[in-house]
């Protein structure tokens, strides 16, 4: 979700002095088999930040699946070996 904050001056009743935008991220994870919600708020900056963090990750998913297909070792993956939690 993104919002826009507005940041408003000394007096409340003129139009916002500035905005500022946040996004949203919702993480869900699961504690002790019960789904619980976990929430972030990001600027732009953070953004550009986990992207570039998600990109390098992917890189060495890639990377280390080449390795894996030299090898004997089976590859699981999450993606298409589920048991629907």
């Amino acid at each position: 979700m993104t919002d826009i904050r507005p940041i408003f001056g000394d007096d409340a009743t003129e139009v916002p002095a500035a905005a500022v935008l946040t996004h949203m991220l919702k993480i869900q994870y699961y504690h002790n088999g019960e789904p619980n919600d976990f929430f972030v708020v990001l600027d732009n900056l953070n953004l550009w930040t986990l992207r570039q963090v998600i990109e390098r990750a992917e890189e060495k998913a890639a990377t280390l699946r080449s390795l894996i297909k030299a090898t004997d070792i089976t590859y699981l993956d999450p993606e298409r070996d589920t048991d629907d939690c």
